[in-house]
């Protein structure tokens, strides 16, 4: 793992958009990113894990949360 591979899994994105936009898939591709949160489709979050997992050069997954506060918009369980 190189020290930019490293520092790019310390990064969290908080990423609700309705599709996933190119500059998202390359930074996944790339090893830039290892979290992400507010990501509500299950579709995005598959495809997400998918590219992570086949596209990247370390294949280490993704780790998705949700930012809620006391029950807003909560589905359980929450990671």
């Amino acid at each position: 793992m190189t020290v930019k591979e490293k520092i790019g899994q310390l990064q969290q994105i908080s990423y609700g958009d309705e599709t996933l936009s190119p500059e998202i898939i390359k930074t996944i591709q790339d090893g830039a990113v290892g979290s992400f949160l507010n990501v509500w489709k299950l579709d995005n979050i598959n495809q997400m894990q998918k590219i992570a997992m086949e596209q990247s050069r370390l294949k280490i997954p993704l780790i998705i949360g949700k930012d809620v506060i006391h029950g807003f918009r909560t589905v359980f369980p929450i990671p």
